[in-house]
């Protein structure tokens, strides 16, 4: 160091023990050298030490005046030290080599040497856009890690107000700015700062370090209020940026959302209070819970504590008595305490059956063991509820979905059979309409068309009448009426309907003569032949061979008086047990096969039944077996007894044998009767004026309610026909209007609705009577006979 030299030391021998008794001799050159600075001051010294024992022990590398015995003399000194140049200059030269060969690598060094001097040097204008674009790319490389990173970020300039000269995607996302936004802003309008609570506006971190000129720490917990009302609980941590002079030239600042973090530790921290607070009301909720709580001692499982709900569902405090002594009805409970007690596993158990008194319940039972301080078993808990009424009512849920499906499965099957049933008459009477258009067919055909007809759309109105029927029974509004009537006359008349159809299959019909029977009784006797049709048509049609036969039968009941009983025997296919249970179902038949084979609805016993019931009577099935035939039994009780005239009363038996015989009486009764017809359908139109000129009736058309406000108002009208559904005006407000502007004469509503709520309202909007389509003729005439004798 005094000198400035470089410093040579003599060889150095040394000798070391490698082993036990066994040395090793080293011989070192050792040389000292200074390092300079730019202003010529020693920077540091390398000391450098070479081991050439190798060279010194091997003959074939040093030189032949060199001798290892004398490594002192000066010749050995100056062969080693030209030894040592020769390994220095092959050293120099390996240097060189790799510095040549790194010289690629250091490319991005020079470069930058080169722009440090770039201003000294004034390098060509091309030079200086190279660095430039290197120097764009390292930005566009910084700035893209700065958007990929998962925290925000953001830089601004260095004055008061630090304009925002970049932000990362994440910033943008929590501060709701975008940064072609936030570009040039001050950062206060971006940065809203609130203290943790969110309710304290406080000064940002990057205004702060510009204020102070110190760094921000990463432990400043704030809450940031975004541009779109978002608030975000936030980390944040800012630091000036330096340029090459240590001066500031702007501020960084690198901030994250903590949100669920401090929300997941306000959760943790609730927990913990709401803990604490459940384990000082523990044995409190035990008292009060409504579910069943016990907790046993000792291998007896002695009761230590119980509840209310435990008392109230064993029937007593147990307190102090062992389970056997408290239980001993319950053997399934007593395995599993054992068993958890043994192994301290907990055990729980869902609807487990538990005899308590002579009574089996269900219940949700959780057995877990109980520790000692030394965590061995010492006792056993109990929680427990009662779902016996759960599973009752469960049991009854699944009963009740199985017969709703049941019924939908028979619903539907018996929609797909009523759409048959109705179909077939419908096409029946379109086809004999088309053939009846033909030119060129006899009188004969045209009267076989139209009966086939005509027989068609009285099954058509059948089938209809009994959906009409089911509905009306199926919503309580079925409505019977008490007539004395001659029961001997309506048997004799529904026996009379199928002896045709008897005769053509071959079977006898046969109605037994019971000369006790009175001559009147007093029921309804539509119903009751509806009735007698379903069930005597059933016997006919399920019957291919032997006979069918009715009896009837008078009882005496003491609370009732005077009760009849129809039997009706068939000899036909019968019926299983089965087939008997749904055989009062809406929508089912007796067997799948039973439309395809024989047709029907499968509402006519159903209906029947109901209606019996309406009657106070009922229906039931008194014998059957497959293939053995059935005996069906109609039963109704007779009403209060009036003596009247048995002509009367026989006629009433059998209405439509009256009707048919007030029609022929009446064949031209309405000569000279001016009728008004309201109806929208051309048809009905047609139809109507065609039955009414033919009984000599003058009659005129109007096609809505307007009209036949118009038209009845404006002439002389002895009658008006009023159907119900029209536009403009319906026939209800065309009835109240005529009867508002003094409209006298009668008004009947001719329409399709055949409900009794549809009778009531025509009734109270002023029509005199209320007939339903499809028309029927005879009833039509008689009607408007019978109001225009009597007017209203």
């Amino acid at each position: 160091v005094d000198t400035r030299e470089a410093d040579s030391m003599p060889i150095q021998k040394y000798s070391h023990e490698v082993s036990a008794g066994v040395f090793r001799t080293a011989y070192w050159s050792v040389r000292n050298s200074p390092i300079f600075d730019s202003a010529g001051r020693i920077l540091y010294v390398v000391h450098e030490v070479e081991d050439i024992t190798d060279y010194v022990n091997d003959a074939s590398k040093r030189s032949a005046n060199v001798d290892p015995q004398s490594m002192g003399s000066d010749q050995t000194q100056r062969e080693i030290e030209v030894y040592l140049r020769t390994v220095d200059v092959q050293k120099t030269n390996e240097k060189l080599r790799s510095r040549e060969e790194n010289l690629l690598k250091t490319k991005k060094e020079l470069l930058d040497q080169l722009f440090d001097r770039a201003l000294e040097l004034e390098k060509s204008e091309a030079d200086i856009k190279v660095l430039f674009a290197a120097l764009k790319e390292n930005q566009e490389w910084l700035a893209a890690t700065l958007r990929s990173i998962g925290d925000g970020v953001i830089a601004t300039s260095s004055e008061i107000d630090a304009k925002l000269v970049f932000m990362n995607a994440v910033a943008e996302q929590l501060t709701g700015w975008t940064f072609e936004e936030a570009r040039g802003r001050p950062v206060r309008e971006i940065l809203s700062m609130f203290d943790k609570s969110g309710q304290k506006p406080i000064e940002n971190s990057i205004d702060r370090v510009l204020r102070t000129k110190n760094r921000d720490g990463m432990s400043n917990q704030s809450t940031l209020k975004s541009k779109n009302n978002n608030q975000f609980i936030i980390e944040d941590v800012a630091a000036p940026i330096l340029n090459a002079h240590g001066e500031t030239s702007g501020v960084v600042l690198v901030f994250r959302d903590i949100t669920d973090r401090e929300m997941n530790l306000r959760i943790s921290q609730n927990a913990k209070a709401e803990v604490e607070n459940e384990r000082e009301n523990f044995r409190k909720l035990f008292r009060q819970t409504p579910e069943m709580v016990c907790m046993l001692h000792g291998p007896e499982h002695t009761f230590e504590f119980v509840n209310e709900a435990h008392a109230v569902a064993l029937g007593f405090d147990a307190t102090g008595m062992n389970v056997r002594e408290a239980q001993p009805e319950s053997v399934e409970v007593h395995s599993i305490l054992d068993e958890v007690y043994r192994t301290g596993i907990t055990a729980e158990l869902r609807e487990i059956p538990v005899t308590l008194g002579i009574k089996l319940r269900y219940f949700n039972l959780t057995y877990a063991a109980r520790f000692d301080v030394d965590g061995k078993v010492n006792g056993v808990m109990i929680l427990g509820s009662e779902v016996t009424g759960q599973i009752e009512a469960r049991e009854t849920m699944i009963k009740a979905k199985e017969f709703s499906e049941a019924a939908n499965a028979s619903k539907s099957a018996f929609i797909a059979n009523m759409s048959h049933e109705i179909r077939t008459p419908i096409g029946v009477i379109r086809g004999f309409c088309e053939l009846l258009q033909d030119d060129d067919i006899s009188p004969a055909e045209r009267h076989e068309y139209l009966s086939r007809i005509v027989r068609n759309t009285k099954g058509l109105t059948r089938i209809i009448d009994d959906i009409l029927d089911l509905a009306k029974v199926e919503a309580g509004k079925l409505e019977v009426e008490e007539i004395k009537f001659s029961l001997k006359d309506l048997l004799n008349e529904v026996v009379e309907m199928f002896v045709d159809l008897a005769r053509e299959k071959k079977i006898g019909l046969e109605l037994a003569n019971n000369s006790s029977l009175p001559e009147f009784v007093h029921s309804d006797p539509t119903r009751l032949r509806q009735i007698l049709i379903n069930i005597i048509g059933n016997a006919v049609k399920f019957t291919s061979k032997g006979s069918v036969r009715v009896l009837v039968d008078i009882k005496k009941d003491l609370k009732r008086g005077v009760k009849y009983e129809i039997r009706v025997i068939d000899s036909g296919i019968g019926l299983s047990r089965d087939q008997a249970d749904r055989l009062f179902q809406p929508f089912v038949q007796a067997d799948g096969n039973t439309n395809r084979l024989y047709g029907g609805t499968g509402l006519g016993l159903v209906i029947s039944r109901r209606l019996a019931d309406a009657l106070g009577g009922s229906i039931v099935i008194e014998d059957f077996g497959e293939g053995a035939g059935c005996t069906f039994v109609i039963s109704f009780y007779d009403g209060i007894r009036s003596r009247e005239s048995g002509k009367a009363e026989r006629a009433a038996s059998n209405p439509s044998l009256a009707i048919q015989r007030a029609a022929e009486a009446v064949k031209k009764a309405l000569l000279d009767l001016r009728i008004l017809v309201a109806d929208d359908s051309t048809d009905n139109q047609m139809l109507v004026k065609r039955i009414l000129t033919k009984h000599g009736a003058s009659v005129e058309l109007a096609n809505n309610g307007e009209e036949a406000i118009e038209k009845g108002m404006s002439a002389e009208f002895d009658l008006v026909l009023m159907d119900l559904q029209m536009p403009k005006v319906d026939g209800y407000e065309a009835t109240r209007s005529l009867r508002a502007k003094g409209f006298k004469k009668p008004i009947i509503a001719l329409t399709a609705h055949a409900m009794l709520e549809e009778r009531i309202k025509t009734k109270e909007a002023g029509c005199n009577a209320h007939l339903t389509k499809p028309i029927n003729s005879v009833e039509l005439i008689e009607t408007i006979k019978s109001l225009s004798r009597n007017p209203p």
